[in-house]
């Protein structure tokens, strides 16, 4: 199972990163959003929210765990959860999408696209 912990719903990937995610994974994608982080949030809001993750990871119908998580979103979450996820699960493959912006001009509005590239391992 891979798990993918950002806004971007699985559904609207491209079928390169559909591809890419499950040469970590031979079971589904599930999608957990990430949640949104106010900035008045303080470091107990974050593990609050961080316990919530890992909370919905564990609920999941799985008998072998995850076999690899993505991550994406505000930092300090971000970095709560995978610090939560690295002590609870050792071993766990950690993943971010690497993407390729790419920015064009329309009526003097600029646009930018990002086109998937390749996961990385988060080490």
């Amino acid at each position: 199972m891979f798990i993918n912990i950002s806004n971007h719903p699985s559904h609207t990937w491209s079928e390169k990163q559909k591809r890419a995610a499950l040469e970590f994974a031979s079971g589904p994608i599930v999608d957990i959003p990430f949640p949104a982080v106010p900035p008045e949030a303080d470091e107990t809001a974050i593990g609050i929210l961080a316990r919530e993750i890992i909370d919905k990871i564990g609920s999941l119908p799985i008998t072998d765990g995850p076999s690899a998580v993505m991550v994406m979103g505000e930092y300090s979450l971000f970095w709560k959860i995978v610090s939560q996820l690295r002590y609870l699960v050792p071993g766990l493959p950690v993943v971010v999408a690497t993407t390729q912006r790419i920015a064009e001009e329309k009526d003097g509005v600029k646009i930018s696209r990002f086109e998937f590239v390749r996961f990385r391992k988060i080490e």
